[in-house]
Order: C-alpha cells, then sequence, then structure tokens
C-alpha cells in the first residue's frame, strides 16, 4: 500500500505499528510484513495478500447474506476488535470499505485493515473525522473521549448490514442528514422484522439492539462479549422457517424521498422547509411502507395456519421447506384440484419467479382463484402485488379493497393502515380522522401479534414534524387517550380556527410552576394541501391555553393561575417555556440553549458549526437578586445567530430582557416561527425567498 507523500510521519507509523501488534493475536487484523519510506519521500506499507476483495464490494454482489454467512463474518470482525481493543487501540473508522475478504480452506476470513484513524489509549482526546453512516454519536462530539465503545456502536451498524443489507440510519449521504439520524437516537427495526427468514431470533435483535445505544456510556456490550453471543447465536440453529424469503424489495420508488414539510408562516405560505434532526412524516410513511410490503404484508406465512384446518400436505410441506422445485408439481396438482393453499402457493411461485420462470400474470391468475374461495391470506398476497407495481402503476384502491376482505387478519389491518397512512401524508389533501383510522388499524394487527405494526406505531411516535417547544422528558400520548384528549379540543374549539385538519401524533410533558399543568403538542395536517405544523398548549383543571407565540396568553395565565417561581430549578423551566412560546422579535421565538442539540439545525450544518456552537455557548444559571426576582444568565438562540443573555425573572412571571450579546457568525439553523393561527413551523433561511443562507432578516435583533 503506497500512502499520499503529504501525510505525516505519525500517522504512518501508527498505520504500521497498530495492526502489527494486534494482528499477532488475530487472523482478523490485517498483518504488516513490513514499512518503509523510499528516496521520494513515500511511504510504503507491505501487508498480507487479500485478493478478494473488501466487505463493501462483497456486500454488493453476496447481499442478502444467510443468517450463518452474516454470523460468521460478523463473528470474525469482533475477533479482530476484540484483539485491537486488547492492545488499547480504538479503530475508529470500522465500515464495510475497511475490512478486506481472505478466503482458507473454502471459508471467508474477514481481516480489518486501515488504521489512519486509529486511536492508542494516550490520545483519545484528539478529535477525529468520522465516517458518514458508521460513525459513532461521540466522534461528532470533540467534548467526549472515544473508547473501545465507539468502535462498538460502528460494529452494530456493521452487523446490522450483514444480516438485513442495509445500514440502520437509511441511505444517508451527508454529514447533516446522518447527524439528524444520531440525534433522532431511534432505534431501526429489528432485522428479524426486515427479514421474515429470521422469524424468532430474538437473540440477534437483542444484540444489534444492545450494541446500536446512542448514549456511550450506557454501552456495555465490549468486543469480547460480541463475540461470546455471536457464537451462541450461530450455534443455536436456523432461524424459524418461513415460506415467503425472497419477498419483494422493488416497492414503490416514490415513498423512498419525502417530499419538503411547507411551512405556514406569516408572508411566506410555501418556504418548503424540512424540520432540522426530524424525519418528515412522509419520510416516516415511506419507512413505515416498507417495513409493511417487505414484512408486515407477508404475515399469510406467520398465519397460514388461519387459512385451513386441513393437515399439511406433501406440497405445502415442501414449499415450506423452500424445496421449490419439488414442490412445484404437487402444488400444480393440488391448485388444479382447488385447494386455496396450494393456489396461493403456487401464485407466490409464479409471482416471484421461484423455480420457474417468473410470471406475474399466471401467479395473479391462482392468486384470484383463492380469492375467489374467500382465502384472507391470498387477498393480502394480492394487494401487496397491487402497491408495487407488479401489474403496471399501482392500483391503492384494489389493493384497499381486497385488504378490507382480509380484516380478519393482520395483514388486512396492517395493509389498510398503510394505505390510509398515505392518503394522510402524500395523498392529496388531508381528510380529518385518516390517521387516527389508520393508527386504529395498525392497533388490532399488533393486538393480533403483528411485529411490523408494533414497529409501525413506535415510529409514527417519534417522528415529528418539528422539534420539541422545550427540552426534557416528552411522552408519547397514544391509543385512548390520544383520541380522547383530542375530542375535548374539538368541544372546546380550540381546532376549529385551524379549519379542516388532521391531527397526526400527540407527545406531554409535565411542568410544575403551575398547579396540576401539563404542556401537550399535537402535530397537525393543514389545508389545503397537508403541510405540516404544531399546536402546543397547556392544559390544567380550569382549561386550555394555548402557547401561541404571544406573551399576552402567558400573561394572562400567570394573572389567573397561581405561579410558583421559588426555586432556581422551577425558575429555569418556566424560562424555558416563555421563551420558547411567548417571546418574539421579527424573525421568531427565542430559544433557551443548554446543548448544541437543543439548536434546529439545517440538515446540511457541518460538523464544524456544531462544534463552534458548542464551544461558545454557556449553561444556563439562575441566580436570586435582591428585589425578590430572579436573574439568569446563558445562551440564547434566535433566527439562526447565538446570542450571551441575561434576562430578569419576577415572581409573576414577567421577563425582562436585560443584556443581549450576538456571538459568532449566524449558524446554519433553521427559524422558527409561530403563524396567526397558533402553528408553530419552521423556516429553512437557505430557501426563504429574498434570504441568502445564515441570513437573520432583521440583523440579529431582538425585543
Amino acid at each position: 500500500k503506497r500512502l499520499q507523500n503529504t501525510i505525516d510521519p505519525e500517522r504512518f507509523e501508527k498505520e504500521a505499528l497498530y495492526p502489527a501488534l494486534a494482528a499477532k493475536g488475530s487472523l482478523h487484523v490485517l498483518d504488516i510484513q513490513t514499512f518503509f519510506r523510499d528516496d521520494q519521500g513515500l511511504f510504503y506499507l507491505v501487508t498480507d495478500l487479500v485478493a478478494h476483495g473488501d466487505l463493501d464490494s462483497f456486500l454488493k454482489v453476496h447481499k442478502p447474506l444467510s443468517l450463518d454467512s452474516a454470523l460468521d463474518i460478523a463473528i470474525g470482525v469482533a475477533k479482530g476488535l476484540a484483539a485491537i481493543h486488547k492492545h488499547g487501540i480504538v479503530h475508529l473508522d470500522l465500515k464495510p470499505a475497511n475490512i478486506l475478504m481472505d478466503r482458507k480452506d473454502d471459508q471467508w476470513i474477514p481481516k480489518i485493515g486501515d488504521f489512519g484513524l486509529a486511536r492508542s489509549s494516550v490520545s483519545l482526546d484528539l478529535n477525529l473525522g468520522a465516517t458518514v453512516g458508521y460513525a459513532s454519536p461521540e466522534h461528532y462530539d470533540s467534548r467526549i473521549t472515544k473508547t473501545p465503545a465507539s468502535d462498538m456502536f460502528s460494529f452494530g451498524i456493521l452487523l446490522y448490514e450483514l444480516l438485513t443489507g442495509e445500514r440502520p440510519c437509511g441511505k444517508v449521504e451527508s454529514d447533516g442528514e446522518y447527524l439528524g439520524w444520531l440525534h433522532r437516537a431511534v432505534l431501526p427495526s429489528a432485522p428479524s422484522l426486515l427479514r421474515p427468514e429470521f422469524q424468532g431470533r430474538t437473540d440477534v435483535d437483542a444484540l444489534v439492539a444492545d450494541l446500536l445505544v446512542f448514549e456511550p456510556t450506557k454501552r456495555a456490550v465490549t468486543a469480547e462479549v460480541a463475540v461470546q453471543r455471536l457464537i451462541a447465536a450461530r450455534g443455536a440453529g436456523p432461524a424459524k422457517p418461513a415460506l415467503d424469503l425472497r419477498s419483494p424489495r422493488d416497492t414503490l420508488q416514490r415513498l423512498a424521498t419525502a417530499r419538503p414539510v411547507a411551512t405556514q408562516t406569516p408572508g411566506n405560505e410555501q418556504a418548503g422547509a424540512t424540520p432540522p434532526n426530524r424525519r418528515p412524516p412522509l419520510a416516516a410513511a415511506a419507512v413505515v411502507f416498507v417495513l409493511i410490503i417487505v414484512g408486515g404484508v407477508g404475515v399469510w406465512l406467520q398465519t397460514r395456519g388461519a387459512a385451513t384446518d386441513r393437515p399439511v400436505s406433501d406440497a405445502m410441506a415442501k414449499f415450506k421447506a423452500e424445496k421449490y422445485a419439488e414442490a412445484f408439481p404437487l402444488l400444480l396438482d393440488d391448485a388444479r384440484a382447488g385447494d386455496a393453499d396450494a393456489q396461493r402457493s403456487l401464485g407466490h411461485l409464479y409471482a416471484e419467479g421461484l423455480s420457474v420462470p417468473k410470471n406475474v400474470a399466471e401467479g395473479r391468475r391462482w392468486l384470484e382463484k383463492a380469492v375467489d374461495q374467500n382465502d384472507s391470506l391470498a387477498r393480502c398476497e394480492l394487494a401487496k402485488m397491487h402497491v408495487r407495481r407488479a401489474f403496471g402503476e399501482p392500483n391503492m384502491a384494489e389493493a384497499e379493497e381486497l385488504f378490507s376482505k382480509a380484516t380478519s387478519l393482520a395483514c388486512g389491518h396492517n395493509g389498510l393502515g398503510s394505505i390510509l397512512l398515505l392518503r394522510t401524508l402524500e395523498l392529496g389533501p388531508p381528510v380529518p380522522g385518516t390517521f387516527d383510522k389508520a393508527i386504529k388499524h395498525f392497533e388490532a394487527a399488533a393486538e393480533m401479534g403483528d411485529e411490523s405494526s408494533t414497529e409501525t406505531i413506535r415510529e409514527l411516535q417519534t417522528n415529528w414534524p418539528v422539534g420539541p417547544l422545550i427540552p426534557g422528558a416528552w411522552q408519547p400520548v397514544v391509543g385512548a387517550q390520544r383520541r380522547d384528549e383530542i375530542e375535548r379540543l374539538r368541544v372546546a374549539k380550540v381546532l376549529d380556527p385551524l379549519g379542516s385538519v388532521d391531527t397526526l401524533v400527540m407527545r406531554r410533558i409535565d411542568i410544575d410552576f403551575y398547579d396540576r399543568a401539563t404542556l401537550f403538542e399535537l402535530a397537525v395536517t393543514l389545508p389545503p394541501k397537508g403541510e405540516a405544523g404544531g399546536i402546543a398548549y397547556i392544559r390544567r383543571p380550569e382549561g386550555v391555553v394555548l402557547v401561541n407565540g404571544q406573551p399576552a396568553q402567558i400573561n394572562r395565565l400567570n394573572a389567573s393561575a397561581p405561579i410558583r417561581i421559588d426555586t432556581a430549578q422551577r425558575a429555569l423551566s418556566y424560562l424555558r417555556l416563555y421563551q420558547a412560546g411567548a417571546l418574539q422579535g421579527p424573525s421568531g421565538p427565542l430559544r433557551i440553549i443548554e446543548e448544541p442539540s437543543d439548536i434546529h439545525w439545517r440538515g446540511e450544518a457541518p460538523p464544524e458549526a456544531r462544534a463552534e456552537a458548542a464551544r461558545r455557548l454557556r449553561r444556563w444559571t439562575v441566580q436570586p437578586t435582591p428585589s425578590g426576582s430572579w436573574q439568569a444568565e446563558g445562551t440564547l438562540s434566535y433566527a439562526g445567530a447565538l446570542f450571551d443573555a441575561s434576562l430578569e425573572l419576577k415572581l409573576d412571571g414577567t421577563v425582562v430582557p436585560m443584556k443581549r450579546e450576538q456571538i459568532g457568525a449566524p449558524l446554519p439553523a433553521v427559524l422558527e416561527r409561530f403563524g396567526t393561527n397558533g402553528v408553530r413551523v419552521v423556516t429553512d433561511t437557505a430557501t426563504a425567498p429574498g434570504k441568502p443562507a445564515g441570513a437573520t432578516g432583521d440583523g440579529g435583533r431582538f425585543e
């Protein structure tokens, strides 16, 4: 390997010495035979010859891997990591492109290479580069020391990709997109949900979840422990048999790319911004819908016993065992004799091209014969084909009718929920109540044991069109509680000024400076085109108070409700609400910033800007004053910039700005506004008409 002549000698020696140390204890680390520098100053590493390419190229050819193959490769990589960590080395750039695939005695042997970013235990405080899609969250935070746990997060991503063929973060391409995924800190769908043939492998699912822990201090699985658990999983036998082993993945491509969440702001009705670090509702729907098509709709494989109580025939036994060539003639005989199970399975073979030339029309014909015999499993399979363009353009109306007639099974509810969800979030103007109907279908499927529907509900609860109004431990409001709360809002005519809306997800957080008060946020779609926004309100026993960006609302509440600002913690909690929801300048509300994650970044915000913001921000402190009020000092964000501010908080809830000084250049962050109807939205300054990127619109002033 010839290294660039611009490389520093220290890195050159690291890239030689680190693997040489680790390779002594493991054949899964690329060994270095020698290294030298020639007369022209070029550096050379002489390594073992590995002629089969890297794991990245390997996966492009061989994925999806069988469970055993995925585990074998993962065991090798984990053993290599264990040897590296044993010598006090952290690799910090673990990814498929840095793992070479050797082959000996008909076995693939992965070898970890490329130690260009590696650090020893004495230099882990350095801030390093990061590879999009594989780096741990702490790679992007210079304040956090990088440890072997950082490699284990990257290994979790690698293991997920080996098992599913996809990275858990999806097809992110920039630091901003990847940071958005890390910031959401939402676990991906379990591998057993994406690969039906892995059904029942909770041991593998659990290991992935234990590795992909976003908080580094809570990431407990070491490389040695991972080796032990992977070996145990490898010896646990095959996954639970499933029939739909080649469930099609060519779902509607238009679902993979979310259209921007439009914004509604005074004087800028279509700013067209997507909230930062939050997946837009449609993108959530896309993920959900892939789960449905790949796994959920195929639950006829899991619930096949519901279709018939007859003993399993030889044809079906061979089909379930994946012996498709042997099963085909037997299925053909049984199907011609009128057996619905055989007709459905034969339709699947033709539709997927399993042991026979792919013939979608013939597959459809046999599935329709099973449907004629009232086979709901066949209805789900046929509906799935309509959705995924098997017969040309997707026929959502036909799919909906088929799913509607299959609601005795989970697949029917799952499919109906997915179509209603798409109708809410993409397919035309919102119809009030559509989202709630979708959720009810997913809940029904979940009660029937459909894991993909449970995952769908969880995914919807964690994806919001706007960030939380204030930081804190927000809790989702779900099921009957959510529906009851929305009904109370309608009775109180809180939603009437918004016109025709569909209410989406809801969350809540308790606030202790008012007596028995809870802050709610409700995501909504707005007419006429289904743009997304958020409504915030405080619920007390006496009723509801909207948080709409106007101090008068909060001041009226303070005048009528006992307010307790008797401790520094309560004072700071009140300031968070008041600043975000009731104190606005010409370019939107102010926000108390205590962590870099409190800033609503645009997706393309570079790590350098985030690091600079982290360096400049000042934690908030609250001190009592001789007059009995509180003086608070810290960092505010406003109109895409950071301010060093001092505020006086009086005991009646009045907030008086005392000092404000802009620190640093404008940030690549979004602007927030409350619309005149009380809907909170965001405006991307990079796309707002007439404004250059980073412009605050008013010179950064606020009153």
